[in-house]
């Protein structure tokens, strides 16, 4: 009889700690793994609102950006169309740099524009247009004369203050026969292909 029992007791043993097993087993899989794939999920849509909550902060200084700009005063928006414009404007260049000469008391005698132009007319034209913003310069070629030393010191000078975007790549000075040529940049904004340059 007590060899019943004793094998009984065993049996439930056994039956005691395959319950155990089977309740931690069950546990894990009913519990903790569903709890750690949706906790994936979670992260992964948490990491989401991340994301579209910076690109709507992005966005939102952008738009306050765009509304400081709207605030400008009106007479500094033209100055800046005036020093960059958005295009190469070469009338408004004839007539600055005749205004220039004469203002340091000299005659512009020849001016011309480099092969810049024709890829502006390109840029313009195009099918992209608009999606790529840069800066672009157009050469000019300036003949002067009535040149001294002092007037080309004052026409330097003014070029340097001028309102449009200008520098001067090199220039000749010829004192014997009082002539200047310049060689010059002026800046303007193109919007076109960056493969036109």
């Amino acid at each position: 009889m007590e060899k019943k029992t004793r094998t009984k007791k065993i049996h439930w043993n056994w039956i005691v700690v395959f319950l155990c097993i089977a309740i931690v087993a069950g546990g894990y899989f009913l519990i903790i793994r569903p709890y750690s794939s949706k906790s994936k999920l979670l992260e992964e849509e948490r990491l989401k609102l991340v994301k579209e909550l910076r690109v709507k902060e992005e966005e939102m200084e952008f738009w306050k950006t765009v509304a400081s700009y709207q605030e400008v005063d009106e007479r500094y928006v033209e100055l800046m169309r005036n020093s960059l414009p958005l295009f190469p404007n070469t009338i408004d260049l004839v007539v600055n740099m005749e205004s220039l000469a004469q203002s340091a008391g000299m005659d512009m005698e020849e001016i011309s524009f480099g092969n810049e132009m024709e890829e502006y007319e390109k840029s313009v034209y195009s099918t992209d247009a608009y999606r790529n913003v840069e800066v672009r310069d157009i050469g000019i070629k300036v003949s002067l004369s009535g040149m001294t030393y002092t007037r080309l010191k004052d026409f330097v000078r003014k070029v340097e203050s001028n309102l449009r975007l200008m520098e001067i790549r090199q220039f000749q000075f010829i004192p014997s026969s009082q002539s200047l040529s310049v060689d010059m940049k002026a800046y303007y904004i193109s919007f076109g292909n960056k493969k036109d340059k």
